[in-house]
């Protein structure tokens, strides 16, 4: 679909329908989500206006489909990269400041925008996502049953989502984070005081902190911080930096839930490894450090 201009007059069969589903039908090859993905992209028209997916289409109506825009120097200039591919999914290491996710009319980068470019053969879907400022681990499925499968497994609680967090304040003990969250229609999540939740955030101090912290970073940051090694679950919407900064250990470089003062340091949070029945994805910086400070941490 991408890479070739393509026009059409809707026919009394497209009448009312929504443009999406006539986008689908006329590109068989393409799933629905993928109908979706090119019309967030701004890359049809009706009648020489950019339409939603939602827009119900009329008789008459000329649709026309724009070529997909080359980045220079191809896709691997966004940072983006291919950690490992399976029969059933595929991982991607997304850098710091790329979204993971198309964000409608907002013409800013993201990994689920390149996903047609960096594996062409299968219409990915996104399993995991990240908040546009932390980097590592994504996962995708090449089908919808693979996705069901990981649902399945995430549900159960068999999937371990590890992450490299540097903090302020010295650490000593292994935190257990339990606080409810209040996540609905807010852009800062919400620790609800005195009340549990069922989505539970671990963190560890790890003992070779300032220096795997710097393979990852860069110097550090003014005052005590400790590197933690956090692990999650299910997680829910800024999850981790929600409750270290509620534990009293915010993030360094964490504007939001943080000190706004930081603006100028980059979050301090690296999704690192990935383990789910049969498969332990990691994406660390290739630093001795992390191999002592992993060491019997995580999935090997």
């Amino acid at each position: 679909m991408t890479g070739d201009l393509f026009t059409y007059k809707a026919d009394s069969i497209d009448n009312g329908q929504r443009l999406d589903r006539v986008l689908q039908r006329l590109k068989p090859e393409l799933s629905l989500r993928g109908a979706r993905r090119i019309l967030e992209r701004g890359l049809a028209q009706v009648n020489g206006r950019k339409r939603g997916a939602l827009y119900r289409v009329t008789a008459g109506d000329a649709l026309v489909v724009h070529s997909e825009p080359t980045r220079p120097g191809g896709v691997d200039d966004a940072g983006v990269r291919l950690l490992r591919l399976t029969e059933k999914y595929a991982f991607f290491h997304k850098p710091a400041g790329l979204h993971t996710a198309s964000i409608s009319g907002s013409g800013e980068a993201s990994l689920e925008a390149l996903l047609s470019a960096l594996h062409p053969d299968h219409d990915l879907r996104l399993l995991t996502r990240l908040d546009r400022e932390t980097s590592g681990i994504i996962a995708c499925a090449l089908f919808p049953e693979a996705e069901e499968t990981f649902r399945t497994v995430e549900r159960t609680g068999q999937v371990n989502k590890y992450y490299l967090a540097q903090v302020h304040g010295e650490v000593v003990a292994p935190l257990y984070l339990n606080a409810a969250l209040d996540t609905d229609s807010r852009r800062k999540t919400r620790c609800l005081r005195g009340k549990s939740g069922d989505r539970i955030t671990r963190a560890e101090p790890l003992v070779s902190g300032e220096k795997a912290a710097a393979a990852l970073w860069g110097a550090p940051p003014e005052g005590p911080s400790t590197l933690m090694l956090v692990c999650i679950r299910r997680g829910a919407r800024h999850q981790i930096r929600a409750h270290l900064a509620h534990a009293g250990f915010p993030l360094i470089g964490d504007t939001l839930y943080g000190t706004r003062r930081e603006a100028a340091l980059p979050l301090r949070l690296h999704h690192a490894c990935l383990v789910f029945p049969g498969l332990c994805i990691r994406d660390l910086p290739d630093c001795p450090c992390f191999t002592e400070a992993l060491k019997d941490r995580i999935g090997s």
